[in-house]
């Protein structure tokens, strides 16, 4: 949403067409109003968000036009910083304009059916995809090293 600099530079030389939004810190109406007039200028099929501070996305996507709406909740914390309102009625209010759901966790996906209200059929779960025997703290490591040439006793 803000200029990273070298970043977008190194985007933009491999031919990947970079919006700048300038989002700048606290309110922002006029952020939210390029938001949307690049969506209505892309005119994407699909808008995907995540977590509580996406959410403005759902509502630029709906006043853009964009049909398929998906808002992705990957954790969360207890105290989840929101300025103006608490996370769960911006959530709640928010629940009209998302077309479905995508939970990391079972927890996750019963925690938006349960506290956010979103309908059982428009939520997914997606478990995050890590490969626990490569990742296992004592096999993962050398595993790792022996892919790579390296000699592990």
């Amino acid at each position: 949403m803000r200029d990273h600099g070298v970043l977008h530079a190194q985007l933009r030389e491999r031919g990947v067409n970079v919006i700048d939004l300038n989002r700048s810190e606290g309110a922002y109406p006029g952020h939210f109003l390029r938001l949307v007039r690049a969506l209505r200028g892309l005119r994407p099929h699909l808008v995907h968000t995540r977590n509580l501070g996406g959410l403005e996305g759902q509502l630029a996507a709906f006043l853009a036009g964009v049909r398929l709406r998906v808002h992705g909740e990957y954790g969360r914390e207890p105290a989840e910083p929101c300025r103006s309102r608490p996370p769960s009625l911006v959530r709640r209010a928010m629940r009209p304009l998302v077309g479905h759901y995508v939970a990391s966790s079972i927890e996750q996906e019963r925690w938006l059916i349960e506290q956010v209200g979103a309908e059982p059929a428009r939520v997914s779960h997606i478990s995050n995809g890590v490969d626990s025997l490569e990742f296992h703290p004592r096999h993962g490591a050398a595993r790792r090293h022996r892919s790579r040439g390296f000699h592990v006793p």
